[in-house]
């Protein structure tokens, strides 16, 4: 596969760009880097232990720029990293906290320390000052896949026609999820962080410009790796569209045929563990993007019983259900979002 990126690379790049050549560099324990300048992208798997396609696309992008010729140059920078390499090896989602809740400043003397903490210090010099980041998961309950995009209500056009452009029509994917008041984590996520440090102007590349994409791809069940061919190419046709190296096939661009209809959902609510307990009711609790009808009860807290409702007006949908292993007291058990009309995005 190495070759044949190399024997592609001069019909996208006589005449246009500045070229250096590149060799692939450990720059901390699990994280690698080749390139330099802009565009600056990075690809991140295994931030939960568990959730195996992401480990694989960064394993197979190793293995190609490993064995690409001393020669090769690319135009840009590229920094590859396996995000939790103890909880990795183990196989669990995370080995003292969530990695995806310690990528804030703000967590320092109060947070439980621990491996995750002490790994979110080392990653997060690499997520500032990115144009792109594909920060590669899955989930802990069936789902379609789906991208979850940081950043206010503002500006939401433009991030999401970027992340589009460059990467999620590559992809089966059809559904995007927003979190513009930070009510899954509290803006501690890797896509989060990366997009609160963000570069100030969007990358001019080939006459035009790109907005930074900071994109979390949740693409199915964590131990499911079927997606991880698909995932792999899209992130190859990512450094094409940017210009970084070519795509495999020669393709500067993909061409998404017929349109596509995507759907985009908003974080609305947040429920988490408490004293009392809690429990899905109704069926609810199964997978992700569960319809909820309005004024609908989808669970309960226990002693004293108090079902929670969805709110009037509009359906819900839940996403993230939390099953017994993944509660811990004062964290989230699931969150329920709202459908977006064409003229909310």
């Amino acid at each position: 596969m190495a070759a044949r990126w190399i024997s592609k690379l001069p019909a996208l790049t006589a005449g246009r760009r500045s070229f250096s050549a590149v060799a692939l560099r450990e720059i901390a324990p699990s994280v690698w880097r080749l390139g330099e300048g802009r565009p600056r992208v990075a690809v991140l798997g295994g931030v939960h232990g568990n959730e195996l396609s992401g480990v694989e696309v960064v394993q197979r992008l190793l293995s190609d720029f490993r064995h690409m010729t001393p020669d090769l140059q690319i135009s840009g920078e590229i920094t590859l990293a396996i995000g939790n390499p103890p909880a990795v090896s183990r196989g669990v989602r995370f080995l003292h906290q969530d990695l995806n809740r310690c990528f804030c400043e703000a967590l320092g003397g109060d947070a439980t320390p621990g491996e995750e903490l002490a790994r979110a210090k080392v990653l997060m010099p690499m997520l500032r000052d990115l144009d792109v980041l594909l920060d590669l998961h899955a989930t802990n309950k069936p789902s379609t896949p789906f991208a979850r995009l940081p950043g206010p209500v503002e500006g939401r056009k433009e991030r999401f026609a970027s992340a589009e452009r460059l990467f999620l029509r590559a992809l089966p994917c059809h559904t995007v999820l927003w979190d513009p008041n930070k009510l899954i984590a509290g803006g501690a996520m890797s896509d989060e962080y990366a997009s609160q440090h963000a570069p100030f102007e969007a990358c001019q590349r080939s006459g035009r410009q790109i907005h930074p994409a900071h994109i979390c791809y949740e693409s199915g069940l964590a131990s499911d790796k079927s997606s991880a061919a698909a995932i792999y190419s899209a992130v190859q046709t990512c450094f094409a569209e940017l210009g970084i190296v070519a795509h495999p096939d020669g393709k500067a661009s993909v061409e998404d045929e017929g349109g596509r209809q995507w759907e985009h959902f908003e974080i609305t609510n947040v429920y988490k563990l408490d004293s009392r307990g809690f429990e899905w009711m109704n069926g609810y609790g199964t997978h992700n993007f569960q319809v909820v009808p309005p004024e609908t009860a989808f669970g309960r807290r226990l002693e004293p019983l108090e079902e929670l409702v969805s709110p009037i007006g509009h359906e819900s949908y839940i996403v993230f259900p939390k099953g017994e292993a993944l509660r811990s007291p004062g964290w989230p058990v699931g969150w329920l979002a709202r459908k977006l009309s064409p003229e909310e995005v």
